[in-house]
Formats: structure tokens, C-alpha cells, sequence
């Protein structure tokens, strides 16, 4: 019996071991895994800090960069005056996407995922319409061969929301069971 407890305890002596050492690895790559995004947060600041030739920084660091006073209707983008070299100027962010259409155009309206919309939102709103008027939207779907019953549209994405020739259009992706 004594033999058998002395066994008992060695294993448990050699899993604590194994356990220590799965500890140290995964300290070990979560360690590497923040140096590489700080890294990289360094490296993006450092190349998006840059001050671009169109831009000149006055004494206190503001942009002497001439600015627009053109009045915006409101959800519309400002028109831009000079095209920006790259993907997205960054100082549309918080701004509407499209200068000619108002709406939500893209999640959360533009590429850099900053705008929300107009508001406010009403404090007690109300639903204005309900598809089916009862019950739910569920049908049948081969899973791994088996049928299952699924409900809702299949999809969890922001809808396109926009306004053409005075009516509010709202469209979003969903599965058609048929």
C-alpha cells in the first residue's frame, strides 16, 4: 500500500511539473504576443504621425491646413477638395461616408467604422412595422446531414439604411429558405 501511495504522489509531483511548465509557456507567448501589437501600435503611430507635404504644423502643433466653410446638410459627407493618396483620409473619421446620399451606407457608415448616424435617438421609440406580424422566421437546414430548425435571417450585420426621392430605404443580407 505504501508503495502504491508513493507512486500516487510522484505523479502527482510530476503532473504539477507539467502543469508549471504549460503555465510558463503560455506566459511565455501571451509576453510575445503583447510585444508584437506593441510593436506594432509603435510602428503604425510612428508612420501615421508622419506630417504629410500638404500639411505644415503651426507653433502649437495645430494644421494650418486650409479648412472648408462650406455648410453640410447634415448625414452628408463634405466634399472633398484635394483626393488623398491611400485607402481613407483619415480625417473622415466620425464623418458620414457619401457626400451625395444620406444614410448609413456601409457598417457603422464609413471605412473607418466611426460614424453612427443622426440623431437623437427618441427616448421611447416605436416599432412602425413587424415581419411576419406574429411568430418567428424559422425553417429547416442540413446540418452535418441532419435537419435542423433555425429562426432569425442568418445574418447579424448592420443594414443599409438610406434616404431616395423621399422615401427611407433599408436593406440588409439574409438567408431565403426557399
Amino acid at each position: 500500500m505504501a508503495g502504491l501511495a508513493a507512486v500516487s504522489r510522484q505523479e502527482r509531483q510530476r503532473q504539477g511539473q507539467r502543469d508549471q511548465e504549460a503555465l510558463r509557456r503560455r506566459a511565455l507567448v501571451i509576453g510575445g504576443v503583447i510585444g508584437v501589437v506593441v510593436l506594432l501600435v509603435v510602428a503604425v503611430a510612428a508612420i501615421g504621425g508622419r506630417n504629410r507635404g500638404d500639411q505644415k504644423a503651426t507653433a502649437d502643433g495645430r494644421s494650418d491646413t486650409p479648412r472648408s466653410t462650406t455648410t453640410v446638410q447634415p448625414g452628408l459627407a463634405p466634399p472633398t477638395t484635394v483626393p488623398f493618396e491611400g485607402w481613407v483620409d483619415p480625417s473622415s473619421s466620425g464623418q458620414p461616408w457619401s457626400s451625395k446620399v444620406v444614410g448609413q451606407l456601409t457598417f457603422r457608415g464609413n471605412p473607418t467604422r466611426s460614424y453612427y448616424g443622426l440623431g437623437p435617438v427618441p427616448s421611447a421609440p416605436e416599432i412602425l412595422w413587424r415581419f411576419p406580424d406574429s411568430g418567428g422566421m424559422c425553417g429547416q437546414s442540413a446540418v452535418g446531414g441532419q435537419a435542423k430548425s433555425w429562426c432569425g435571417t442568418g445574418w447579424t450585420g448592420q443594414p443599409a439604411v438610406w434616404l431616395e426621392d423621399g422615401r427611407t430605404w433599408v436593406t440588409f443580407g439574409a438567408y431565403d429558405k426557399e
